[in-house]
């Protein structure tokens, strides 16, 4: 499953579940069709607080997607994440991609206000763990 959005900054990319190939396929397609309209650099935040790792198959597409996002302008991506795994996935396929000191990973189970310095990386540079609250763990 996946929504795809317009944001003041550029889009919001919702993840959830498990991303398998036909639905990488079609997001890829569909990246392929939005991204050369966006007018000049955009930013993207990317909500995978659902996704569970991805296949092998999958992970070719992500390739895919972090590139036309580059090739089409993307200036910093925000990817909100659960999983170490997918952190750990997310971040080889962007150095593989070229596409690693654009991106920073927020994890959504460490910081109450992951949201928020998600859309100050993405607007303003802010780097993330600036501005992180963490969640105050129930002593």
């Amino acid at each position: 499953m996946y929504k795809l959005e317009k944001a003041e900054y550029g889009l919001n990319l919702t993840l959830g579940g498990d991303i398998g190939t036909a639905v990488a396929m079609k997001l890829a397609d569909e990246l392929e069709q939005v991204l050369p309209a966006q007018k000049g650099e955009f930013s993207i935040l990317v909500d995978a607080r659902g996704v569970i790792p991805y296949e092998r198959k999958t992970q070719e597409y992500v390739f895919k997607w972090m590139t036309l996002c580059r090739q089409n302008g993307c200036r910093r991506y925000a990817i909100i994440v659960t999983s170490p795994v997918l952190a750990t996935q997310a971040s080889r396929l962007a150095y593989e991609a070229g596409t690693g000191e654009l991106e920073r990973y927020i994890n959504a189970n460490e910081v109450e206000n992951w949201e928020e310095i998600a859309i100050r990386w993405l607007v303003d540079g802010i780097e993330p763990e600036r501005t992180a609250k963490p969640i105050k763990s129930e002593a």
